[in-house]
């Protein structure tokens, strides 16, 4: 058990089961040109940035680091992909589980105190069933293999991840 002090402070946990072999990527990513997002603009993830999310509306969130120093403007790292039927609501949950002390949810507390300073949002809303955005927000994952997502619904993904993350 890692105490949030800890996870901030020992860089070691940074890299510690995080890395992700990113040739998976190239076997979902055509799925996804399909859909067409409208993304919010990105903000920095804190609890004065919940006023610009949106109450009552499903959608698909994203949670990326972006250095302060930077090479180029577009270089961020995406950190965790996920969908919710309430946007605002989740939001909300995010700020909970980031003074949380809940062994379940240790990578979601490692990102957001690691790269708290660094971490950003974005959002794009979704008129769409549960089924659909939940089948988007899978694909997406499957594409991208965010390394704070733990769970992959594609068995070839899932297989692969599980493989790196044993070395």
């Amino acid at each position: 058990m890692h105490t949030n002090e800890e996870l901030k402070t020992d860089k070691s946990l940074r890299w510690r089961n995080l890395c992700i072999d990113f040739d998976l990527c190239d076997k979902f990513a055509s799925r996804l040109r399909r859909h067409r997002f409208r993304w919010s603009k990105p903000m920095r993830f804190n609890s004065h940035n919940k006023r610009h999310v949106p109450s009552d509306q499903a959608g698909i969130y994203i949670f990326f680091v972006k250095p302060n120093f930077q090479f180029f403007s577009e270089q961020s790292f995406i950190m965790y992909i996920g969908y919710t039927m309430n946007l605002k609501s989740r939001y909300d949950d995010y700020l909970k589980y980031k003074n949380s002390d809940e062994p379940n949810l240790l990578y979601k507390r490692m990102m957001l105190n690691i790269w708290e300073e660094t971490l950003y949002y974005s959002f794009a809303s979704l008129n769409k069933a549960r089924e659909e955005v939940k089948q988007i927000e899978t694909e997406m994952i499957s594409s991208v293999v965010p390394p704070i997502n733990k769970e992959f619904l594609d068995a070839y993904v899932k297989q692969q991840v599980d493989l790196y993350r044993k070395r």
